[in-house]
């Protein structure tokens, strides 16, 4: 779904597959599941939370796990590619 220029306040939110262009959200949680991608641009975001579950919480327990467990280089070049911008759905990391 699409929402521009919308206001949330105190909800939480699943954002799988979900636009939000311009709009307000205020002390809200937003739920992503790793499911569809989802689009945040232009927004205003107050005091909101960020929960990652189900694929999407795995995938960040793996991440902390590789980190704890002696491979900060490859969770560090993931970020990199992440900070660069790089648009893929897929990614290999040396």
């Amino acid at each position: 779904m699409r929402y521009e220029n919308r206001k949330f306040a105190d909800q939480t939110i699943a954002i799988d597959g979900n636009q939000y262009i311009g709009c307000t959200l205020e002390r809200c949680e937003l739920v992503y599941r790793g499911g569809e991608s989802t689009e945040i641009s232009n927004c205003s975001l107050g005091s909101c939370r960020f929960t990652f579950e189900g694929p999407a919480g795995t995938t960040l327990n793996f991440l902390s796990e590789m980190y704890h467990g002696g491979f900060q280089s490859i969770v560090e070049a993931t970020f990199n590619n992440i900070r660069s911008n790089q648009n893929q759905t897929s990614r290999t990391i040396h």
